[in-house]
Parts: C-alpha cells; structure tokens; sequence
C-alpha cells in the first residue's frame, strides 16, 4: 500500500469503547488490553500511546522488542499528531513527499483526520519549508464502503465474528419516552431553521439503544447495546443491523409499531450516498 505508517486505535466503527472482540484490532496487534490506546506501525520503529490508567498494563504485556511506549500526558511525550508530522517534515526534508498515513476512517473520528491535516499544516509552519509544502498525507484505503483494514488482513480467518445478539424491548416503563415521540422530537429539530437537515445519522450504540428502546445482550461484554445503525429522515426511520438480532416476535412488533424499517447493516453507507444525491439532485432541481 506504499504507507510510512498506519494508526491502529482502540474504536469500533461506533468509535466506542468498550468493544466486541472482534473489533479488537489493537490488542491482537499490541498484546495491550487496555481499553484506551492508539497503536502506530511506522516502517521502522512501533509506538503505542496510552494514558495514565494504563501504563502498568502496557509495560506488563508490550513486547518491548517490538514496541515503544509513549505515555501520553507526560510532559515531553509528543500526542501523536505532533510525532507523525515531526516525522513527515523529516521525511518530505528527506524525500521530498508526502508521509503516507492509512487509516480505517470507519474507526476514526472525522476529527482526528482535521487535527492530522492541521498539524501537518502547522508543522510546515514551524519548519524551513516552503509554505505551500505538502508533507503529510491522509489514505483510507478505499475506505468509502469497500477499503480494507490492514489489521484484518493480517488477523485473516482467526478473527472472531462479528456478533448478532438478538435486541429484545427495552420497555416503555422504564424507558419513559416512546420511541415514536423520540423520532418526532428529531424531526422538529432537523425542520429548525438552524438545522434544516433532511437525514439524521446515528452511531452510538448507546443512541441506538436509547433512540430505539431496545437493548442486547452480548455484543459488548460490559454494556447492554447492540451493534447498529439508524437513520431518521422526514419520511423513514430505519434500523441497519444484521436479520439475527431482530428475531422474536416482539421486538418485530415493537419496531413495526414505531414505523422502523429493517435494513442490513452493511448498508449504511450507500444509504447516505443514495440520500445526498437525491437531495441534491432536488436542491438543483429547485435552484
């Protein structure tokens, strides 16, 4: 993939976390269980930051033949954004290109790739370079619905499944609000004037839980969530999981009755592509 190097965090593509096993990309790397870590593999040297909880963990399984640990908050140690666009200096200094950084953007914060683009910016800055030097550069690996995850390819077949716990009714007594008023809540603030959004996108599996009043038991060992997505539009709602976790009768009911779509979970992503072409296909149609 002619990367210099590759980020490897702790997130699921919910950026939760507590996460399935099978999203636990960083530990089958690392060794380090830990919950909050960001692994880099560059092309000569491995470095995990972590935080202050876990620097017992991390020096108790890192192999330190192989890794370096960065314990992040401390004074002199770098966050990475700095240490990655020090190197890109070097290396653009060096090579004159741009440092390659892959990624998996399903597991990563869009405000990660802006701090990553804004340090390269600002390193630029504070170096000799020219201004409009382009040292660093962003790669998702085709990461808009069919990219990879280097780490998958490395994990292959010994990575556990994805789970599919079945959801079962949070009921509306303890929930308190129903999930037909949560939606129409949403709606008036998408027709806010502020707003004006025609799709809402929801993640979290804790908003899903919450969003849908549903709950599961054993996609992620220590809470009650279940891995989804949803969308709310002005005209459907939509619930993007795998067919096993909407198994019983009355999770079907409960979902039917709060006028919630069933859709694959995979297809999240050409959902949102399908919807923005429409809607600006219309806002062209009534320029």
């Amino acid at each position: 993939h002619n990367l210099d190097a590759y980020i490897v965090p702790s997130d699921d593509p919910h950026l939760s976390e507590y996460v399935p096993e099978a999203y636990m990309r960083r530990k089958f790397l690392t060794d380090f269980g830990g919950s909050a870590g960001t692994a880099v593999v560059f092309q000569d040297e491995a470095l995990l930051w972590t935080d202050s909880r876990y620097y017992n963990e991390a020096n108790l399984q890192l192999d330190f033949d192989h890794w370096e640990l960065m314990k992040q908050g401390l004074p002199k140690v770098p966050t990475i954004t700095k240490y990655i666009s020090d190197m890109a200096v070097t290396h653009y200094t060096n090579n004159n290109r741009a440092f390659q950084v892959g990624i998996d953007p399903f597991v990563h914060a869009a405000s990660f790739a802006k701090d990553l683009n804004d340090a390269f910016d600002n390193a630029v800055i504070s170096s000799d370079l020219k201004d409009d030097a382009h040292i660093g550069a962003i790669d998702t690996l085709g990461g808009d619905g069919d990219g990879v995850n280097l780490i998958d390819e490395v994990w292959g077949t010994d990575r556990p499944a994805i789970p599919t716990s079945p959801f079962r009714v949070h009921p509306l007594e303890y929930a308190g609000v129903s999930v037909q008023d949560k939606v129409e809540d949403i709606r008036d603030e998408m027709k806010d004037s502020n707003t004006k959004a025609t799709m809402s996108v929801f993640s979290a599996l804790d908003d899903i839980a919450y969003l849908f009043n549903v709950r599961a038991k054993g996609d992620v060992a220590t809470c009650p969530v279940g891995i989804a997505y949803g969308t709310i539009t002005h005209d459907e709602v939509v619930l993007f999981c795998d067919d096993a976790k909407v198994q019983t009768e009355e999770v079907k009911q409960h979902l039917k009755e709060a006028g919630v779509t069933i859709k694959a979970y995979d297809g999240i992503i050409d959902e949102i592509k399908s919807h923005l072409a429409n809607a600006n296909a219309n806002a062209n149609a009534n320029a």
